[in-house]
């Protein structure tokens, strides 16, 4: 690829910087009252705050992905999902089959949280605003209920619900690098529909004045 996005995210801002700049010396602070002006200082506003939004995004959201300790392709998400449901089915299948070693059967305890709290979650996963809004330390509160079941069932089952725990853990922290991805590309849509809009507004202004001064 042609240089970094940190590069261009940069380069972004500076000229969008600029062009607020240049926009405010030429058109002012109040909106114009003609058709056409009036869209073109809207849009350049619109375009603007949404810039600066970008902006404040392009510096959190990926240091947050980070922090969250699980980075993956934005097109392998569903992969690495479909994945930790099939490490939850292989933990119930142990669990269902008892201790090999000593002869033990199974509690219902393991396979019943399984199939009431951990399969679903695993299912809908980490709800968007809060994989955004809460900080890069946050466990899900299933994971400190699995951990604390450990007490009360055989020794055997212990480690399944160890293993538990961090597949619901992990699906979590996927679940965030997720959201803070999806949102950030949901921002370039919204930012580029919005700066093309301006440019069309744009040439329709530099038309529309040269026409009226008798260029045209």
């Amino acid at each position: 690829p042609l240089g970094r996005y940190y590069h261009w995210v940069v380069a972004h801002t500076v000229l969008g910087g600029a062009s607020l700049g240049v926009f405010v010396v030429h058109a002012g602070w109040t909106m114009p009252r003609l058709g056409v002006n009036s869209w073109v200082w809207v849009l350049a506003w619109v375009t603007f705050v949404v810039g600066i939004i970008g902006l404040y995004l392009n510096v959190i959201l990926p240091k947050r992905i980070v922090q969250n300790g699980f980075e993956v392709l934005f097109g392998r998400v569903r992969e690495h999902q479909e994945r930790l449901v099939d490490d939850v089915l292989a933990v119930r299948s142990r669990a269902a089959d008892g201790d090999q070693e000593t002869g033990l059967p199974a509690s219902p305890a393991v396979v019943d949280l399984i199939d009431q709290r951990v399969y679903p979650f695993m299912q809908r996963g980490t709800p968007w605003i809060t994989a955004l809004i809460k900080t890069p330390g946050f466990r899900p509160p299933l994971v400190a209920q699995l951990l604390a079941i450990r007490a009360r069932v055989e020794p055997f089952e212990q480690p399944q619900l160890e293993r538990l725990a961090e597949v619901v853990e992990d699906r979590h922290r996927l679940d965030v690098s997720f959201v803070h991805m999806a949102v950030l590309r949901m921002w370039v849509v919204v930012h580029g529909v919005f700066g093309f809009a301006l440019t069309i507004a744009i040439l329709l202004h530099i038309f529309w004045a040269y026409n009226l001064l008798g260029g045209v």
